[in-house]
C-alpha cells in the first residue's frame, strides 16, 4: 500500500451484493497490492484482503455498508474507511489519509439514504448483480430519448453557446446578421431535436411546454430565417404587427414556432413572384362572449390553390402536405384553428387563430441584476467545447470559476476549497454527476459554508431531475442553454434571483 498522505479521498462503487462496479485512481493506489485484481465484478472483502493485507484482518463481511467505519496502518500511514449505502443497496466505500492539522477521514458523515425510490447511484451502463445493466431501469423509447437528447443537446450547446458569445463581440453590420441566423436555426433545430425526442418519449400526446412568449421575437425569429431564400428568389419579405397585439403571452413557442416555420416555407417555395406578408393581430370577435384571438397570417402572391384542393390541403399524407397536416394537429392541440382562403392566380392566405385568455397575459419581465460578481464557481463538464462556452459565461458576468472534468476531479476539488456554488454535469465518463455530487455533500465539513449544486445536464427527463433533487442538488438547467438563463439559475439557487 502506497496510499499518498494528501488527503485524496479513494472512492469505490459496489453493487448490493459487495461486486466492484466503479473505482477512482486512488482507489487503485490504495490497493495496489492488489492491482491485478481490480476488474469490475471482483468481491469486495477478496479485493480489500488481498489489497491491504494485515491492514484487512479486521474488516468483515457483518455490517457491509450498513455503515460502518474502520482505520488501517500500513508504512505508518494511517486510514480512515466509511461504508454506506445508497438508497438502491449499492455500497459506497470512502477513504482518506488521516492528517493531523485536519483529520479529513472524520469529518465524513453517513450518507443519506432517504433518496426517495431512486434505484441507486451506479453508473450507467455498470454490470451489476447477475449481469445486467445497474442503475435506473428505463423502456426502450426513454432510453432512445435519453441517447439522442444528450448526444444532439450536448455539441448543440456548444454552437448555440459560441454563437452567444460571439454576438457579445465587436462585429459589423453583415457580421452580426450571420451570426444572427446561425443563432436561430440553431435554436430552431433544437425545436425539432426536442420535438423529435418527445415523440420517442411520450408519443404524439405529449403535454404542450407553456410558458411566456415574445410574440415580436417569435416572429421575426421565424421569418428572418427566411430573409436570404426570400431575396434570392426575388421576394418582398414584410412582417406586420398589430400594435394592439401583447407582446408577452403564455403558450408553447416550441408548436407554434414549428406551425408558423411550415406555412412560411410552404409560401416561399411557392411563391415565384411578388411578396410574402407575415401578419400578427388580435381578433376579439370570439365564438364565445369574453373570448379572443391571436391571429396569424401568412400572405403570398403565389400561385393560388384550386377551392377543391384547398378542402383536403391538411389532410394529405405526401411529401407536400404533411407539414400542413401535422400543422393542424399541432393547432388544434394548443385549443386553436388553422385555415386557408385562397384564389387561383391571385394567391393564397394560411392563418392560424390560438386563444388569448387576458388573465394569461403576463407583464414584460422586470429587469435584473444579472452578474456574480463575488462568487467563486466549480464548472464539471467532460465536453471541451461546452467547458470553455459555459466557462466564458461565468466570468463574463463577473464570477471565478475554477473547471474539473470528471466526476473524480470534483470531488478532490471540493475537498481543497469552498465554493459558492458547484455546476455538476450528470452524464460522464466513468463517475456520474449525481454520485459525485452526492459524495461532496458527504465529505462536506457540516461546520464548513454551505455549498450550492447545480445539474447542468443534456438530459432533461423528468425522472432525471428528480434523481438530482433526490441526491441534494439545489438547481437544475438543461443544455443548451444561454448566458442569462445560466445566471438565472445561479442566483435562484443562492435565493438572489426570482423563483
Amino acid at each position: 500500500m502506497n496510499m499518498d498522505s494528501s488527503g485524496e479521498p479513494s472512492v469505490a462503487l459496489f453493487s448490493d451484493d459487495a461486486a466492484l462496479l466503479d473505482w477512482n485512481s486512488e482507489f487503485a493506489v490504495e490497493l495496489e497490492q492488489a492491482s491485478g485484481m481490480l476488474v469490475r465484478g471482483v468481491d469486495y472483502l477478496t479485493l480489500v484482503e488481498a489489497g491491504l493485507g494485515e491492514g484487512a484482518l479486521e474488516v468483515t463481511r457483518e455490517g457491509l455498508g450498513d455503515p460502518r467505519r474502520y482505520r488501517y496502518v500500513v508504512d505508518g500511514v494511517e486510514v480512515a474507511v466509511r461504508e454506506s449505502r445508497t438508497a438502491g443497496g449499492a455500497i459506497l466505500r470512502l477513504a482518506a489519509p488521516v492528517r493531523a492539522e485536519t483529520r479529513l477521514a472524520d469529518e465524513l458523515r453517513i450518507l443519506r439514504t432517504a433518496t426517495g425510490g431512486r434505484e441507486g447511484l451506479v453508473p450507467q451502463g455498470s454490470p451489476g448483480p447477475a449481469g445486467q445493466t445497474s442503475g435506473i431501469a428505463v423502456t426502450s423509447p426513454s432510453r432512445f430519448a435519453a441517447t439522442v437528447s444528450h448526444k444532439l443537446r450536448t455539441p448543440m450547446q456548444g454552437v448555440l453557446g459560441m454563437a452567444s458569445l460571439l454576438l457579445r463581440t465587436e462585429l459589423d453590420h453583415t457580421q452580426r446578421a450571420y451570426l444572427g441566423a446561425i443563432d436561430r436555426s440553431g435554436r430552431l433545430l433544437m425545436s425539432l431535436i426536442n420535438d423529435i425526442i418527445e415523440v420517442a418519449e411520450m408519443g404524439q400526446g405529449a403535454a404542450l411546454r407553456i410558458a411566456d412568449l415574445d410574440l415580436v421575437d417569435l416572429v421575426e425569429g421565424v421569418v428572418g430565417l427566411f430573409a436570404v431564400r426570400a431575396r434570392d428568389r426575388g421576394l418582398d419579405l414584410r412582417i406586420a404587427i398589430d400594435p394592439a397585439v401583447p407582446r408577452v403571452i403564455r403558450g408553447d413557442g416550441l408548436r407554434l414556432r414549428q406551425v408558423l416555420l411550415n406555412i412560411l416555407s410552404n409560401a416561399i417555395k411557392f411563391t415565384s413572384r411578388g411578396s410574402i406578408e407575415a401578419r400578427v393581430g388580435v381578433d376579439r370577435s370570439g365564438r364565445a362572449v369574453g373570448e379572443s384571438y391571436v391571429r396569424f397570417e401568412i400572405e403570398d402572391s403565389g400561385a393560388g390553390i384550386d377551392p377543391a384542393a384547398a378542402q383536403g390541403l391538411f389532410d394529405r399524407s405526401d411529401g407536400d402536405g404533411f407539414g400542413l397536416t401535422r400543422s393542424r394537429a399541432l393547432v388544434e392541440r394548443m385549443g386553436g384553428r388553422i385555415g386557408v382562403t385562397s384564389e387561383p392566380g391571385v394567391g393564397s392566405t394560411f392563418w392560424v387563430e390560438l386563444p388569448l385568455a387576458r388573465e394569461e397575459v403576463a407583464p414584460p419581465p422586470r429587469a435584473l441584476t444579472l452578474d456574480l460578481q463575488g462568487l467563486q464557481l466549480l464548472l464539471v463538464e467532460d465536453n471541451e467545447v461546452n467547458l470553455a462556452v459555459i466557462e466564458a459565461f461565468v466570468v463574463s458576468a463577473g464570477g471565478a470559476c475554477d473547471v474539473a472534468t470528471s466526476g473524480t476531479a470534483a470531488i478532490k476539488a471540493c475537498a481543497r476549497r469552498s465554493y459558492d456554488v458547484v455546476l455538476m454535469d450528470i452524464h460522464m465518463q466513468g463517475m456520474d454527476g449525481l454520485t459525485a455530487s452526492q459524495i461532496i455533500r458527504t465529505a462536506r465539513d457540516p461546520e464548513g459554508p454551505p455549498i450550492k449544486i447545480i445539474a447542468i445536464t443534456a438530459d432533461a427527463r423528468p425522472e432525471v431531475q428528480v434523481q438530482a433533487a433526490d441526491v441534494g442538488m439545489d438547481g437544475w438547467i438543461a443544455k443548451p442553454f444561454h448566458r442569462d438563463q445560466l445566471i438565472l439559475a445561479i442566483r435562484r439557487a443562492l435565493g438572489r434571483g426570482p423563483t
